[in-house]
């Protein structure tokens, strides 16, 4: 948590911690446990709000507040629909990303699902040595204080400085209607986060040697 001023782990032990099966494992042992579901609570929080994703609450909400987008608009003449895509990009591929990852664990590696406090029961998890409580107190005290004065520091140098240069005291007004949406832009999202899911699914994954690449459709 305050890397790199300490290097104290902090865990409940909710999901098994595999970094040492190396990527492809470590995903395969986190989207077979409680950590896969814990990514899918975030995603049904983001699909319950789902008006903060629609067009309206963009051009009446996010761009009039946050200068950015009238800066993206400004340097690269984008229009409303390449403005609404970039600002959707995120959650669109994060949604895929669960999903790739999950139907991965399932289909390409038939890793068997364990739902149970710390697993998945079948892999091996990595040794975390968290040291005494005085320790632990010690070092999240180091790391809390060094943090807060780091930051401090960057505001009053840097991030000051920014903040009050991008924001825009007079965001312009819009006059062009909002954009309304039919079922052809959700048949292209749909169809964009699909592909995104199946290029995840089945994407080239190294052998178990190491030494070459091989593909797996």
């Amino acid at each position: 948590m305050f890397f790199p001023v300490t290097t104290q782990h902090y865990s409940i032990g909710m999901w098994a911690y595999a970094s040492q099966q190396g990527r492809y494992g470590d995903a395969t042992a986190y989207y077979s446990s409680l950590g896969g579901v814990w990514d899918f609570l975030w995603l049904c929080l983001a699909v319950t709000g789902w008006k903060v994703f629609s067009a309206e609450f963009f051009f009446t909400h996010v761009e009039p507040n946050d200068s950015a987008w009238a800066w993206f608009r400004r340097t690269f003449a984008f229009r409303d629909t390449t403005i609404l895509a970039i600002y959707r990009a995120y959650f669109v591929y994060g949604a895929a990303l669960i999903f790739a990852w999950f139907i991965w664990a399932r289909v390409s590696k038939h890793a068997q699902l364990d739902l149970s406090w710390g697993g998945p029961f079948w892999v091996m998890k990595a040794t975390t040595h968290y040291g005494t409580w005085e320790g632990i107190l010690l070092r999240t005290s180091i790391g809390a204080v060094v943090l807060a004065l780091t930051c401090t520091i960057l505001w009053l140098v840097l991030v000051r400085r920014l903040w009050a240069w991008g924001k825009d005291p007079n965001p312009p007004h819009r006059v062009a209607p909002i954009p309304r949406e039919g079922r052809a832009d959700l048949a292209i999202y749909m169809f964009t986060w699909l592909s995104l899911i199946a290029l995840g699914a089945w994407r080239p994954r190294p052998s178990s040697t190491g030494s070459s690449v091989r593909r797996t459709w």
